[in-house]
């Protein structure tokens, strides 16, 4: 079994618990909303975002802001895509495509594998998915889900969108754009709606809209018989609309077999439940794999994986997947620092503490401020004399506004759902950074 520091998550649950709520000096504050023993009013307090996500019910952290007012208990509107998928007691929940899972009032009759524009009011405490506690979309209105690049046209008596994949829209809005840009539009597809432009398919409502400039790659893709892997240029987005989208590379061609050539993955994601309960990872980038090698984490587990992406396996019986095979698996770990000069050895000096050594340096130098992702090893043996432990077949690039804002190593959640190898279903996020390794 390719496991990476298994053992020490074990010891590190226990040694580590007291460690929680600990933060760098530097680190910045910000307003922690967070609910109290009783539900509601939410609670505020300026804070770090590690110590805000370490209490036992955060609601949002914002950095810079603070608790004037009763900023905790304001409507927080949402309108966006995404897609729908199985939750806890049977509930079906909204997975948004910025990364935010909700339950919804109303279903539109869609069902779970649905892309589907949703619109509402956060409610981040709801118990819609009795008796767990997560948050949902209140007094919402969905449909279909349009997004896409086109260009505006003019129409007999109003300004259109001609979608570059067929079809002419009324906008709600258009941005300050005018005719003849390039734009793409994100908003809810009414077909049947009413206007007096005397054209056109429709209009998109709540839509958002910016200049289209997607770049175009190599997808690579499952067809009707899933061997070989058959090769496009789309951009991103358009590979991700497949049916069984594999991988998509920017800048790249097709010349060769290069979908057919072992494509290997590494990189974080979190587990969750699959169909025939099959342990299944979801990438950052929203991609799903099952696991030929689990380490012995459970569903919530946020963790590092690297691997040979097989597009059609067999290992959630019978249901087809695509995997990652012969994989290595261990805790996950992101964060900015800085590197130092060891008794033997540059290290990484993380932000909150912690002495590690990495693997890649990446032609950085001692004092560089440097943000690192890889697989932690706190069992690692080396000739340094000191630290915490390895970061191996890590990643290094130089700190960028943001880059830190979400600092961890490892994040268990309560539950933990995927649905046919796609859309993920969490309740409240407990950060376990300060149960996973000493700060």
């Amino acid at each position: 079994m390719k496991v990476k520091g298994s053992f020490v998550v074990i010891v590190a649950l226990g040694v580590c618990a007291s460690a929680k709520g600990q933060a760098g000096l530097n680190d910045p504050l910000g307003r922690c909303c967070f609910l109290g023993i009783v539900p509601e009013p939410a609670l505020c307090q300026v804070m770090t975002e590690d110590n805000c996500l370490g209490l036992p019910a955060p609601v949002s952290w914002t950095e810079g802001e603070d608790c004037q007012g009763d900023p905790c208990n304001v409507e927080i509107p949402f309108s966006g895509c995404g897609k729908l998928g199985w939750g806890p007691q049977s509930c079906i929940l909204f997975h948004a495509d910025s990364g935010e899972t909700f339950a919804v009032d109303n279903t539109g009759g869609f069902f779970p594998g649905a892309r589907v524009w949703v619109s509402g009011t956060v409610d981040p405490d709801s118990f819609a998915c009795f008796p767990v506690s997560i948050p949902a979309l209140e007094n919402n209105t969905i449909g279909r889900c349009f997004e896409g690049c086109g260009t505006l046209v003019q129409g007999v008596e109003c300004v259109l969108f001609q979608a570059d994949a067929g079809g002419l829209f009324l906008l709600e809005n258009l941005g300050g754009f005018q005719v003849g840009d390039k734009v793409e539009v994100t908003g809810c597809l009414n077909p049947s709606c009413v206007t007096i432009c005397q054209q056109g398919n429709g209009c998109i409502e709540g839509n958002t809209i910016r200049a289209c400039d997607e770049p175009l790659g190599r997808c690579c893709f499952l067809g009707i018989v899933p061997e070989p892997a058959l090769c496009e240029i789309t951009t991103e987005a358009e590979c991700f609309e497949f049916a069984a989208p594999i991988s998509w590379t920017e800048g790249e061609d097709c010349e060769g077999d290069p979908c057919n050539t072992g494509v290997t993955f590494s990189g974080c994601g979190k587990l969750g439940w699959g169909p025939q309960s099959c342990l299944l990872f979801r990438t950052e980038d929203g991609r799903s794999f099952a696991l030929e090698n689990t380490g012995g984490f459970f569903p919530g587990a946020r963790v590092w994986v690297t691997g040979t992406i097989k597009p059609n396996s067999n290992l959630c019986f019978p249901v087809n997947t695509t995997a990652i095979e012969d994989n290595t698996i261990g805790l996950c770990f992101r964060r900015c620092g800085k590197l130092v000069q060891g008794v033997e050895c540059v290290l990484f000096r993380a932000r909150g503490g912690g002495l590690y050594v990495l693997d890649n340096l990446g032609g950085f130098q001692v004092g560089d401020r440097v943000a690192v992702t890889g697989c932690l090893n706190p069992s690692c043996v080396t000739i340094c004399q000191q630290g915490n432990g390895c970061v191996e077949d890590n990643t290094i690039e130089p700190v960028t506004p943001g880059a830190c804002s979400h600092d961890l190593v490892g994040t268990i959640n309560s539950t933990a759902t995927f649905t046919s190898g796609e859309a993920e279903a969490t309740s409240s996020p407990l950060d376990a950074t300060s149960m996973l390794m000493s700060e």
